[in-house]
């Protein structure tokens, strides 16, 4: 993969997961995942995605959390091998490395909070 196919990649990792954030992801009824544009509506009978349906395929979870308990964040690795690909809730990015290059971009502060909110939860629940 070239510099640019690298980054289009984090990008479009990125645009799904603000559609998340937005609400407009959505399995349709034959269960393909969707997105509805930022100017159209989610079809009524369609189910909406929740950042834990998104990242329900996640390869590895670190948690954040401070001193005092406090949680702070997440990273989740989305990807393995060829390339490694890491969507980080403390920094607010997407991050690719692959054979010494790398390619960043970055995800609205309501997305981070909402993968953030979304795995406190989880590990609240489980740990």
């Amino acid at each position: 993969m070239g510099k640019q196919e690298n980054i289009e990649h984090v990008r479009y990792i990125a645009e799904c997961i603000e559609a998340v954030n937005e609400g407009r992801m959505f399995r349709n009824e034959d269960g393909d995942i969707c997105t509805a544009d930022t100017d159209s509506d989610v079809p009524e009978d369609a189910d909406v995605l929740t950042m834990l349906d998104y990242f329900e395929d996640v390869l590895d979870i670190v948690h954040y959390v401070g001193g005092r308990n406090d949680y702070r964040g997440v990273r989740l690795m989305v990807a393995c091998g060829g390339p490694n690909i890491y969507v980080d809730s403390m920094r607010g990015t997407v991050e690719l490395y692959w054979w010494g290059e790398s390619a960043t971009w970055d995800i609205s502060y309501s997305a981070r909070e909402d993968i953030t909110d979304t795995f406190r939860e989880y590990f609240e629940c489980c740990y």
